[in-house]
């Protein structure tokens, strides 16, 4: 608080003044407030402002017993009201007495600092304002009462505590602010149940509100929650002055288009004839037939068709092929996705940004991954430790070394509660929790009980289970097909599946029965090669290899020291070189070969002095030992490799690409990507032709 007292110092002259207001101001001047009070009543109405002056001096002082600020403050009004109609000489009479301009100002200030202090409320200060309008604390005074009745509509805090303050203070600093909170207030006490007719009714009475677009918003939320087909299609029949319906035709289109075909594109425009985008759509489907080509240009990448013809300038660091109308693009080492006009569909923002599956991509950004659609919108927050693809309608994504599975929309479907998961195949999924294992279906619940140390799916009848007994064969009713006493069970594969019982192994059969008995010693190292091949597999017997067939009889004996499947030709070793035997182990081929691989066609890729060749079923070689490696592609080509260039010829060993390349790789059926000194290049496998860029 201000104290606001100043001492008043009376200017007298030096002469002397007969008459009682002479006599007053002699008596205050040595502190005689008796003598002086009572000579400055009497003589008021002689000279209202010199007396008045007097009097207000004596009250306001707080050395005397006739201090009151009340009446000090009834005094000065004389003042104010009488001395502007004084003439110059009762003012000079007046400065005569050391009563002038300065000395009423600063009483005035003492009086209206001092008033000022002692306004603690609404009628405190409104009653200021009344008075004071003299005073310098005046506009301080208006911005406290302002300001006081705001604080009041906020406390109040309902919409009627803000209509009441903009109603009746419309010149107020903080009309506007409370202005905004009327209209938050009002909307969140009409819409307080969060229903769908509330929002609505709230459009209809305050259409003008900033907030009924908020409203729209909610409304379209609740309605198309669930973002299926049936939600949108409502949506945009009973609110199509909504402002967002036209994301609603979006979004409809994205569920309805999981796949652009011609059936769904035909079948899309006769069931939604009102779509407003029906142009756009036109152009996408023209695109989707069109095959995009990654190009390089000046260090930067774009596409181009399959004539040339630039579709989308070369301006990013990289770019992956489309899929799903969306090609993964890059810059500043940032990822997002455009569309085939080229237009950005998801902002360069991810530092990770994967293939659209199922119409939705994994996207990761400090670390977190989360999930985007084919509009960028993203479905799942960047909060989860790892996220994999959509398959069948579910992802999967870690959080705290849990998993759990999400849809489409990105909505959690299962609780991520398991420590181990898979993805769902026809309706079933293997998890494990708390250390065991289990089945669950598309709703989280168990199938099969947690019971389990071990879960495989065996073939699609039955699953391979390992409790402590050991591992066994069951059904999904739980019915035991074959006792847990083995030491390892594996999945069928062509027809048969490796288990192991003390230390030797044998096959079961398709239904869970041993079809080989445990006849063979397990052998770790080259238990990957232990399955059938062409109605053979590989046995061992100490350190030689054989064959036997589905009943389990030897057909090639365990006499070598390397092997190759069951063929016509098979390839063996009996020490450093390799030949090949026929069905019955008669050596066709002489050892001669550092390697031989099995016989693909007419022709088996070997190895002699280190080079790589191919030989016909004579053991002549047809393509001579001279390249670093022969890789088959696609059953149609050869990819030769050779002092770190790189050819290609076909089945027939015609030569497709000279052997001249830095790089190739076959694109698609009919297009093969060479690189050479860093520039990209298209060949085409028809025209046996290369693509000029337009």
């Amino acid at each position: 608080m201000r104290t606001g007292f100043f001492i008043l110092t009376l200017i007298l002259s030096s002469r002397l003044f007969a008459g009682g207001i002479e006599k007053a101001y002699e008596a205050l001047k040595v502190y005689n407030y008796f003598e002086a009070k009572s000579l400055f009543k009497k003589n008021l109405k002689k000279d209202s402002v010199a007396c008045a002056y007097g009097l207000s001096v004596i009250h306001f002082r707080e050395d005397n017993p006739f201090q009151n600020k009340n009446k000090s403050l009834l005094y000065f009004e004389i003042i104010l009201r009488n001395f502007p109609e004084y003439n110059e000489k009762q003012k000079s009479a007046l400065k005569e007495l050391g009563i002038q301009q300065e000395t009423i100002d600063t009483l005035k200030n003492q009086l209206g600092t001092y008033f000022f202090d002692q306004a603690h409320t609404e009628s405190d200060l409104e009653e200021y304002l009344t008075r004071f309008s003299w005073a310098k604390e005046y506009d301080e005074a208006a911005e406290n009462l302002d300001a006081w009745r705001y604080e009041k509509a906020l406390q109040g805090g309902n919409s009627d505590a803000f209509r009441k303050f903009i109603g009746f203070y419309p010149e107020s600093e903080y009309y506007y602010p409370a202005l905004k909170r009327y209209q938050k207030a009002i909307y969140e006490e009409q819409t307080c149940d969060l229903a769908v007719g509330s929002y609505k009714n709230f459009i209809h009475n305050f259409p003008e509100s900033p907030y009924a677009e908020r409203a729209q918003d909610r409304i379209y939320e609740l309605i198309t929650g669930d973002r299926t087909l049936d939600s949108y299609e409502f949506f945009i029949h009973e609110y199509p002055e909504n402002k967002n319906v036209y994301d609603a035709w979006k979004k409809l289109y994205q569920e309805f288009m999981t796949v652009l075909t011609e059936e769904r594109y035909l079948s899309f425009k006769e069931n939604y004839p009102d779509y407003p985008f029906m142009g756009d759509l036109e152009v996408e489907f023209k695109l989707s037939k069109i095959k995009y080509l990654p190009f390089k240009q000046y260090d930067s990448w774009g596409f181009i068709d399959t004539v040339g013809f630039i579709r989308v300038k070369a301006e990013y660091e990289t770019v992956e092929k489309f899929r799903e109308g969306l090609a993964v693009v890059s810059k500043d080492d940032l990822y997002g996705a455009i569309n085939k006009q080229g237009d950005v569909i998801i902002p360069m923002k991810y530092e990770e940004l994967y293939d659209f599956y199922e119409g939705t991509a994994v996207c990761a950004k400090g670390g977190k991954y989360g999930m985007v659609n084919t509009s960028g919108e993203e479905i799942m927050k960047l909060e989860y430790d790892d996220v994999m693809e959509m398959k069948n309608g579910l992802a999967i994504a870690e959080k705290e070394g849990l998993f759990g599975y999400y849809d489409k929309n990105g909505f959690e479907k299962i609780e991520a509660i398991y420590d181990e998961v898979n993805q769902f195949e026809e309706g079933l999924a293997i998890v494990s929790k708390d250390g065991l294992y289990g089945i669950i279906d598309p709703y989280g619940i168990p199938v099969l009980d947690f019971q389990y140390d071990n879960l495989i799916k065996f073939n699609e009848l039955y699953y391979a289970a390992e409790t402590e007994d050991g591992w066994g064969i069951i059904t999904i009713e739980k019915d035991t097909v074959l006792d847990f006493e083995m030491d390892l069970i594996q999945p069928v594969y062509n027809g048969f599946a490796y288990f192991e019982l003390d230390e030797e192994y044998g096959f079961l059969n398709e239904n869970g029965r041993i079809a080989i008995e445990v006849d063979y010693p397990v052998f770790a190292d080259d238990k990957q090669l232990c399955y059938f091949k062409n109605g053979h597999a590989l046995v061992k017997s100490g350190d030689r290899f054989g064959l036997i067939n589905e009943k389990g009889r030897k057909v090639i004996p365990t006499i070598f020291y390397g092997i190759g499947h069951f063929d016509e030709l098979i390839p063996i070793t009996k020490g450093d070189l390799w030949g090949y035997c026929d069905e019955r182990a008669n050596r066709k081929i002489d050892y001669q070969f550092d390697m031989a691989y099995n016989f693909e066609g007419d022709y088996a890729v070997v190895i002699k002095e280190g080079k790589m060749g191919l030989i016909n079923k004579k053991g002549e070689f047809v393509l001579n030992p001279e390249y670093d490696e022969i890789l088959r592609v696609e059953n149609k080509y050869y990819k030769l490799k050779k002092q770190e260039k790189f050819g290609l010829i076909d089945l027939d060993l015609d030569v497709v690409l000279p052997v001249k390349n830095d790089e190739l790789i076959l694109f698609s059926d009919v297009l093969i990507q060479t690189f050479n000194g860093g520039e990209l290049q298209y060949f085409n496998l028809r025209t046996k032709d290369y693509i000029e860029v337009e």
